[in-house]
């Protein structure tokens, strides 16, 4: 675009060896007062840039390599789109006043929603604790039932062990299963009201920048209405004196409006930042809470076991005791079928695993 406008418009100059690309805003317009015709494109963004503390500084061929790349400012951009419709300063001024008050509105509504949050965040990371805390005294509870269990049973033949034995065995195991899960699904909850919070700060934070942004942009505007000199070079030249002296007065009426408003807008911008800073703080502890107390039931659960360890059939002595050895494997047989005839026998370990539990109901039938 640079080489288009300088190729042209370059015929248009008295002086053809001006390029005008290199030139700094305050040197397109010296060139002007001499009486160059100077390109229209040119000549609106050095007016523009001359109301700059960059008028000095920055080429047209600069400014234009900046403008390809996105600032990721709002305002920023919204101001270079209205400088491109050809908007004098007094109306961009007009306008950001009415764009902070606005954004401030937003990040104040922001603000009173992110209000309860924080507390909010403190409750579920210590929710999160308690939970864990209280599963992991419940499981060792039951894990000690059934250690103790395991020794009774391994005290005695496998013969002499009872079918109400192992059905205890597997209630237990059955309830410490239960217990993990119903803990992992309000530590599944407590997550969802974390990820809640987090997307409500992200977005008041992004507000609140907003804000900071456009009451910033609105306080350079201001303080630029409010310079008579810089005032009328962005407003170009050839004015007539009754309409530079309108300009002048109702520019620096705007320019206070703008300086107070913009200055405000940027203070709320702030807190709300602020303050989501903060809850996005507390809500990451609560998160870490939430994750070592979900991982501490999953190994508590896990680590819980109601394994079926027998006797061995040999006597004392290493002498092999056959009527005990036909007591076991008639045991062992019937165990067997009695597995088949009901699987759920032989869930001998405890899970956490979705669709492991799915499974064994499945097979219970309660699924």
């Amino acid at each position: 675009m640079v080489d288009a406008i300088n190729g042209n418009y370059g015929s248009r100059s008295q002086d053809l060896s001006i390029n005008w690309n290199d030139l700094t805003a305050t040197e397109v317009l010296e060139y002007q007062d001499e009486g160059q015709e100077v390109p229209d494109e040119i000549l609106a963004w050095a007016q523009e840039m001359a109301a700059t503390d960059l008028a000095d500084d920055v080429t047209y061929e600069m400014s234009e390599s900046k403008e390809t790349e996105s600032s990721g400012n709002a305002a920023t951009e919204l101001r270079e789109e209205m400088t491109g419709n050809k908007m004098n300063l007094k109306e961009q001024g007009e306008a950001f006043i009415e764009e902070s008050r606005n954004k401030e509105n937003l990040t104040l509504q922001s603000i009173t929603e992110m209000a309860p949050l924080l507390s909010a965040a403190q409750q579920i990371g210590n929710e999160a604790v308690a939970i864990g805390d209280e599963t992991k005294t419940q499981l060792d509870a039951i894990q000690a039932q059934i250690d103790a269990l395991i020794n009774e049973k391994n005290d005695k033949p496998r013969f002499l062990q009872s079918r109400s034995e192992r059905g205890e065995l597997q209630g237990l195991q059955a309830v410490a299963q239960a217990l993990g899960a119903g803990a992992q699904n309000q530590i599944g909850g407590l997550d969802a009201e974390i990820a809640e919070i987090d997307a409500i700060v992200n977005e008041a934070a992004f507000t609140s920048q907003t804000s900071i942004d456009f009451g910033n942009e609105t306080v350079e505007i201001g303080n630029t209405l409010m310079d008579t000199k810089k005032s009328l070079m962005s407003m170009g030249q050839g004015m007539l004196n009754g309409s530079s002296s309108y300009f002048i007065f109702g520019g620096k009426r705007v320019g206070r409006e703008a300086v107070e408003q913009g200055a405000r807008t940027t203070a709320i911008g702030e807190q709300g930042l602020e303050i989501a800073e903060q809850t996005a703080a507390a809500n990451g502890i609560a998160l870490d809470s939430v994750s070592q107390a979900a991982g501490g039931i999953d190994t508590t659960t896990n680590g819980s076991s109601a394994g079926d360890e027998s006797n061995s059939s040999e006597d004392t002595n290493g002498t092999e005791n056959t009527e005990t050895e036909n007591a076991s494997n008639a045991s062992r047989r019937e165990r067997t079928a009695e597995e088949e005839l009901d699987p759920t026998l032989a869930d001998t370990s405890i899970t956490t695993d979705p669709d492991e539990i799915l499974r064994r109901k499945e097979r219970r039938g309660l699924a």
